[in-house]
């Protein structure tokens, strides 16, 4: 790739404004660090999932093989049951014993004889002939005879309930396997030969302490343990297999030291394979990113450095090694182009947007003038009313004021003229004074005279009043924003539009507290008139408007509602669309809403209506007050 002197030079000085900063990593380093942390997750994932399942087959294993060790364990005792039993029965079937039990007295010393020389697979155990009572013919061992007549097991063989009986008991401090064999003769009962088998004779026959090295079993009756067999394991788990047909439990317990050798062993070399993997794609990883992504990427930053520094719009050289840069290079040429385009015509806009901003801001006062005089206009009789009735009580009042100071007058002209010759309190002045204070009705006059005055002045206040709400409405082009009350905004206009309502409505008011906002007093008089005169035109005959304000959720809530004829469904989508209106040619100019919804919107509010034809409407402004407080 060939680079000019003025690039290379641009290349120092790059190098020399970064050499302050701290280095960055690379993307090679990046990349590298990205593969290394998906192998190790990948690895850890796998580790973790193969030594699962090595775990659970070895486990498995190990339940397997315990689960044949009691298969065998289990046949085994029960084959040595059942060669006791075989040759218990033919014990009990020789007819000495069936005589023994039947002639107990007479065949003591056959039944003696025979019994001594009885054994049992080349072992002699404790063998006792019982009659049909349970009582004790003769016993092999008469120092453990053995009382079995009360024995409700032995009820059970001799009355033919049960046809053999192996169960284990207790003798002393040993278990034995306890045989009941019936004799019978001719078909019944008559007697039973109890063999007592000691367990030990069972693990005896088949070497369970020599066979089992690895692990310690244990008899279970229950939670109690009847025998163990095999040396105890410290460290061991514990299994368990049911020996159903004796109603017994083998408890195993194996030692798993080996199988944990063995398992961490699969584990530690999947560990240092997975480890050696991902070295070695890490490199790889390393290598490659070095090679097909950091060096065009680096090349693709040193032209875009270029031109940050130079701060032109030469192009990037489109000449490169790389495909893909080649591409990304052009297409970041063909963006610049589109970029100084698009900044031609963003700037040409602009200046668009400005000169037609200024005029809708212009028309915009203008329409709100235009509403304002519409609204003045319908207005004015109204308020010559208004003005004429308190000037024509100061009128009157001044004329009947000025009569009865012309009574006060004459009356202390004639005081003063007659003082002098009163001096004495003649009775006949005195007469004559009292005549004239009565025909003066200077009492009256005393008494009605503050009242006029109290008149005079509160109807020259209602003309103050009117006059200055009047202006304030008028004002055009106000766009000062200060601390109002809302309620006394509403209060102001109404005295101002009273007239237009006081004939055709009865006018409720329900004030809340309200905290003061920031706002236009003057747009908000406008907003209230427009809301005020559609309610009073809604109204054919006579009705009622209600107004009520509220602090709620942060928000001024003011409601205006009349019992009109309400607004069609059809009509709502174009309530606020300027110069709109469903009213007669004449009434309305169509901006009221429009402007009013602009303005309340102006000072970050909504407005809201809901009507129900033939019933009326309901319009609901609502300013948040807590932009308000956020702006202080």
């Amino acid at each position: 790739m060939n680079m000019s002197v003025e690039q290379r030079s641009e290349r120092k000085s790059g190098k020399t404004l970064r050499s302050n900063k701290p280095r960055k990593p690379s993307i090679a380093r990046g990349v590298a660090r990205l593969t290394a942390l998906s192998i190790a997750v990948m690895g850890i994932l796998v580790v973790l999932l193969v030594g699962l399942r090595v775990n659970g087959v070895m486990q498995q294993l190990r339940e397997d093989h315990l689960q044949h060790e009691s298969q065998i364990l289990v046949a085994e005792f029960d084959r040595f049951l059942a060669n006791q039993l075989v040759v218990l029965r033919d014990h009990a079937a020789f007819p000495v014993m069936r005589q023994g039990v039947l002639q107990p007295e007479s065949m003591q010393g056959y039944v003696s004889d025979f019994m001594q020389n009885l054994s049992v697979l080349g072992r002699q155990y404790k063998e006792t002939l019982v009659d049909f009572q349970g009582r004790t013919v003769f016993s092999t061992k008469p120092e453990l005879e053995a009382d079995y007549s009360h024995k409700p097991w032995m009820q059970k063989v001799i009355s033919g309930e049960v046809a053999e009986l192996v169960m284990l008991h207790p003798i002393g401090d040993e278990y034995y396997w306890c045989i009941v064999i019936p004799v019978e003769y001719q078909g019944f009962v008559e007697g039973a030969l109890v063999t007592e088998v000691p367990l030990s004779a069972m693990s005896n026959a088949y070497q369970l302490n020599e066979r089992i090295s690895d692990m310690h079993i244990r008899l279970m009756q229950g939670s109690k343990e009847i025998a163990h067999y095999g040396q105890p394991q410290a460290d061991s788990a514990v299994y368990v297999a049911d020996w159903p047909a004796q109603n017994l439990q083998f408890e195993f317990q194996v030692d798993d030291t080996l199988l944990r050798q063995q398992r961490w062993e699969i584990l530690l070399q999947l560990v240092v394979l997975v480890a050696s993997v991902a070295t070695v794609m890490v490199l790889l990883a390393y290598r490659w990113g070095q090679r097909a992504i950091a060096k065009p990427i680096l090349y693709l930053q040193q032209e875009i450095r270029r031109l940050s520094i130079k701060k032109n719009k030469d192009p990037i050289d489109e000449t490169s090694a790389w495909r893909e840069v080649q591409d990304v290079a052009k297409g970041f040429n063909r963006l610049l182009r589109r970029i100084d385009q698009r900044e031609q015509q963003l700037k040409s806009s602009n200046q668009d947007l400005a000169h037609i901003n200024q005029q809708l801001q212009q028309s915009q006062d203008q329409l709100v003038h235009a509403e304002k005089m519409a609204s003045l206009g319908t207005l004015a009789a109204g308020v010559a009313h208004e003005i004429n009735n308190p000037i024509g009580y100061v009128k009157s009042n001044l004329a009947t004021l000025e009569g009865y100071l012309e009574s006060i007058l004459r009356y202390q002209q004639y005081i003063d003229k007659h003082s002098p010759e009163w001096l004495d309190a003649l009775p006949e002045q005195r007469s004559k004074l009292a005549e004239l204070r009565h025909a003066a009705d200077i009492g009256y006059i005393i008494e009605d005279a503050p009242q006029l005055i109290r008149e005079s002045k509160s109807g020259v206040e209602r003309v103050a009043d009117i006059v200055t709400n009047l202006k304030s409405f008028a004002h055009v082009g106000e766009a000062e924003m200060a601390r109002v009350d809302m309620n006394k905004i509403i209060q102001d206009t109404l005295k101002v539009i009273w007239n237009e309502l006081k004939y055709k409505t009865n006018v409720y008011e329900d004030y809340g507290d309200l905290p003061e906002i920031d706002a236009n007093a003057g747009q908000f008089q406008q907003v209230i008139i427009n809301l005020l005169m559609n309610a009073v035109q809604a109204i054919d005959a006579k009705g009622e408007i209600f107004i009520a304000s509220r602090f709620c959720d942060d928000n001024i809530i003011i409601s205006v509602r009349d019992t009109g004829c309400g607004i069609a469904a059809e009509n709502m989508k174009d309530l606020f669309t300027p110069f709109y209106t469903s009213k007669k040619v004449g009434e309305g100019t169509g901006l009221g809403l429009s402007i009013s919804h602009g303005i309340i919107e102006k000072h970050g509010g909504s407005i809201k209506v809901i009507s129900q034809p033939g019933k009326g409407t309901e319009f609901r402004i609502y300013l948040p007050v807590k932009a308000n407080r956020q702006a202080e």
